[in-house]
C-alpha cells in the first residue's frame, strides 16, 4: 500500500473550464484513494484536504464520477467575470445571429438571380418585367371573349 504523500503526488488535475457562473475543476485520484471516497456523499474542503488534493480557496465538491476515481470541485466566479462571460456569450450570440442573416440574405439573393426577379445582380437591383403568356389553345380553339 502507498503512503499518503505518495498517493498524493499521483493525483491528477484537469484544466479549469467555465460556465457563465462557476469554474471548474476536475481530479482524478489514484485507487488507493479513490477507495476512501464515500460514493454518495459530497465531502467539505477539511475532508477532501485530508485526501492530499490541493485546490485554491472557495473550491467546493460538487459531483464524483465513475465510482470514486473523478471528484468534480467549482467556485462561483466573481461578479465581474461572470458579467464579462455574460456578455461574452450574447455578443457571440450576436454575431452567430448577423452570419445566419447575412447567409440567407445572400441565399434568397442567388435564388431572385436564378429567377430573374427583383433584386437580382442581373437586373441591377430593379424587377424584371415579363410579358405576360397566352394561355394554349384548348381543344375547341382559342376562346376570345
Amino acid at each position: 500500500m502507498m503512503a499518503g504523500s505518495e498517493a498524493a503526488s499521483q493525483i491528477e488535475y484537469s484544466s479549469k473550464y467555465r460556465d457563465a457562473v462557476y469554474e471548474f475543476r476536475q481530479v482524478v485520484l489514484p485507487p488507493v484513494l479513490a477507495r476512501r471516497v464515500p460514493r454518495a456523499l459530497l465531502l467539505e474542503e477539511c475532508r477532501w484536504r485530508e485526501l492530499g488534493i490541493q485546490q485554491g480557496h472557495g473550491w467546493e465538491h460538487c459531483e464524483t464520477r465513475q465510482p470514486g476515481a473523478t471528484m468534480v470541485f467549482r467556485r462561483r466566479l466573481e461578479v465581474g467575470a461572470a458579467v464579462a462571460m455574460e456578455a461574452e456569450y450574447a455578443l457571440k450570440a450576436t454575431a452567430k445571429a448577423q452570419k445566419a442573416a447575412e447567409a440567407l440574405a445572400a441565399e434568397k439573393a442567388a435564388a431572385a438571380d436564378e429567377a430573374g426577379t427583383e433584386g437580382g445582380a442581373a437586373a441591377g437591383g430593379k424587377a424584371i418585367i415579363r410579358p405576360r403568356q397566352r394561355a394554349p389553345p384548348r381543344a375547341g380553339g382559342w376562346i376570345d371573349s
